[in-house]
């Protein structure tokens, strides 16, 4: 979960800050908690083939859930750019 919240903070700074493109961002952010696990999928399937009989719809489900957390980040982050925009204006 902290690792969760911590993709959504980093996705708002990211684009707050002006510092990556707000599609590529999500993309890149949204796939980290799918990736970690896959990871976890093949570390535990090397020692116990049938402890991860269900990994599709393991990825399936934390990809929505990364998803779910990056999401609010980016729609923080373009607000706080669009509020630093007019302000700066």
């Amino acid at each position: 979960m902290p690792g969760a919240v911590l993709l959504g903070v980093l996705t708002m700074i990211l684009i707050a800050t002006d510092s990556a493109r707000p599609n590529r961002t999500f993309v890149a952010m949204s796939l980290c908690a799918p990736l970690v696990d896959l990871i976890a999928i093949v570390r535990d399937g090397a020692v116990d083939p049938t402890s991860h009989n269900l990994a599709p719809f393991e990825l399936i489900l934390s990809g929505l859930l990364g998803a779910a957390f990056v999401l609010p980040g980016l729609a923080l982050g373009l607000a706080l750019r669009a509020w630093r925009r007019r302000r700066s204006a």
